[in-house]
């Protein structure tokens, strides 16, 4: 080789080395002898092969690697290679045969070192095991999916809380497990005007929803989905299921509202009744007083008056504890009588529409709906210093909806603001997600406080949300 050449060689920052078709080292550049820690004299002439951790080995490859190489051909591959006794690199190589004139033909050998290259695909693939494992073991349900909410992947857990394979959920919307997704996601849409606020509505939240199941059966779920950004947006999700907290929870709430019902009956059938007697018992001594001209009478009646106010608070409170009409008459008659009763008692302009009958054949729906109404009321009248309240339920097809409407100071500084403080309106919340119902707090079209939820009708699961 020229003086000019390996001149130039001995200046690259890779490792050089050019052999024979006998794999004998004829050149090698200043990089690579500076890695060797050799000299000329000592790797020039020597086979190429005992570069490789396993000089046998080194020599069979070397021959493989030369035998169909042809003039115009690159060959290129990684391979580790011992620099020094007490170290090895990944060395990116690439193999060029050569004309030389007056030389022999021989091969070029180019090597870049990519040990920090395979550093992070070891480190990745150990990163990606784990994750992987993570992804597999996860007792909660998870999927993957694009931005148009179609799914790429799921966990086994999720496999089986849904009872389908990976292969049928694969590339279909995310709404075959939750049929009421793309109806919130929709409406979520209608109500903010840009994504961030979208976003902030719904992802990195819990929320309840019904799953379906392969076998068309509905059962309760939590969800929770996030965001994740890297070359492409693409959403993960998070499903529990809910079904055993679920139950235990509505056997919780019938025995209380159990026990409210005994309580409300003890009142209204034993302190009420008592309260009427002894007020009957007052009338007829201030009658006698007043007949014999005695004194006292005066203060009796104003005791007898007191006693009156006594037995409404015990009435209007049996009848709040007990339901007395929700049991005898309906829905629709006990909402009536509840806003007959809070206008009267508190003086507030309570006024129940209904346009539609009603045909609500569960008593626990019947129930749930009723609570809603008596907290709403009291909040608004209580919190929100409201002199008008319209309570309005309507019936469709699928749905019971129900909204309380009042013109009061508010209970929010934003509409649609979640973050419910108070345990009453926790309360309503939980009632609603209980019977598969959605439940939102804003603004109706006169800006007054609206709180609204929509009830399947009659254990229809189809579009629970």
């Amino acid at each position: 080789m020229s003086n000019e050449l390996t001149v130039i060689l001995d200046q690259l920052p890779v490792k050089v080395i050019v052999s024979d078709y006998e794999g004998m080292i004829l050149y090698a550049n200043k990089f690579i002898r500076e890695q060797l820690n050799l000299t000329n004299e000592k790797i020039l002439g020597k086979p190429i092969w005992i570069l490789n951790w396993d000089p046998e080995a080194g020599k069979k490859l070397f021959f493989e690697r030369i035998s169909n190489l042809k003039a115009s051909e690159v060959y290129s591959y990684h391979a580790e290679a011992n620099l020094r006794h007490d170290k090895s690199k990944w060395l990116d190589i690439n193999v060029r045969p050569l004309k030389i004139s007056g030389l022999e033909d021989v091969i070029v050998w180019v090597a870049s070192d990519v040990d920090f290259i395979k550093l992070m695909e070891k480190d990745l693939a150990r990163s990606n095991a784990r994750y992987q494992a993570i992804f597999e073991t996860a007792t909660e349900g998870i999927f993957i999916a694009d931005k148009r909410w179609t799914i790429r992947n799921i966990n086994p857990a999720l496999e089986k809380m849904f009872g389908y394979k990976r292969d049928e959920l694969i590339g279909q919307k995310v709404s075959k497990l939750i049929p009421c997704l793309e109806d919130i996601l929709n409406k979520l849409r209608q109500d903010h005007q840009n994504d961030t606020a979208l976003k902030k509505s719904f992802f990195g939240l819990r929320r309840q929803f019904q799953g379906k199941k392969r076998n068309e059966t509905f059962f309760p779920i939590e969800m929770n989905v996030n965001e994740v950004q890297l070359t492409e947006s693409f959403y993960t999700g998070l499903i529990k299921d809910i079904s055993l907290s679920r139950e235990l929870e509505k056997q919780v709430l019938a025995i209380a509202e159990s026990e409210r019902f005994k309580i409300g009956q003890e009142l209204h059938d034993g302190v009420g009744q008592m309260l009427s007697a002894i007020n009957l018992m007052i009338k007829t001594l201030s009658r006698k007083l007043r007949s014999n001209e005695l004194p006292g009478a005066d203060e009796l009646d104003e005791i007898t008056e007191m006693i009156k106010e006594a037995d409404e608070e015990v009435r209007q409170l049996s009848h709040g504890l007990a339901h007395i009409e929700l049991e005898k008459e309906g829905l629709q008659v006990a909402l009536k009588r509840m806003c007959e009763r809070f206008r009267n008692f508190t003086k507030t302009d309570c006024q129940f529409i209904c346009t539609t009958k009603l045909n609500v054949k569960d008593r626990m729906t019947t129930l749930h709906l009723f609570r809603i109404v008596q907290e709403a009321v009291k909040n608004a009248i209580k919190h929100g210093k409201a002199n008008k309240i319209r309570v309005k339920l309507k019936s469709g097809e699928e749905y019971i909806t129900l909204s309380i409407e009042d013109n009061g100071i508010g209970l929010f500084e934003e509409p649609n603001d979640h973050k419910f403080k108070g345990m009453g309106l926790k309360t309503m919340q939980y009632r609603a997600e209980l019977l598969g119902g959605n439940f939102e707090i804003g603004k109706n079209v006169k800006g007054w406080t609206r709180v609204k939820c929509s009830i399947p009708l009659n254990g229809n699961e189809k579009n629970r949300v």
